[in-house]
């Protein structure tokens, strides 16, 4: 009797981690697709038939981001602080992907 409890609490812990780990990644691949991107970009498409081109502006002002300034001391009218900047590849060339994907893509041979 003691050897089939076990044997059952051990498939019903099993399963319950399985589950577990199908679970939590579900999740985890489901909230890519409610990404936020940082870039914003006005592009268009230039050039013909098999010589397009996508050309334009890309803002990346949104993923700036400045420490507070501080007075440098026995300096008059200087500060010292920090300016960093962090780009995904993602954010970069959405934009672009997207009017490839509308205006290019398919056309052609």
């Amino acid at each position: 009797m003691k050897t089939l409890v076990k044997k059952t609490m051990g498939l019903l812990m099993a399963t319950l981690v399985a589950f577990g780990v199908m679970a939590g990644t579900t999740q985890a691949f489901a909230a890519e697709g409610q990404l936020v991107y940082k870039v914003d970009s006005q592009l268009n498409v230039s050039g013909s038939f098999f010589l397009k081109k996508i050309t334009g502006t890309v803002d990346v002002s949104k993923t700036v981001t400045a420490s507070p300034v501080t007075p440098i001391e026995g300096q008059k009218d200087s500060y010292t602080g920090t300016i960093s900047a962090s780009v995904e590849a993602a954010d970069l060339f959405e934009g672009a992907y997207k009017v490839y994907e509308k205006e290019i893509k398919g056309q052609g041979f």
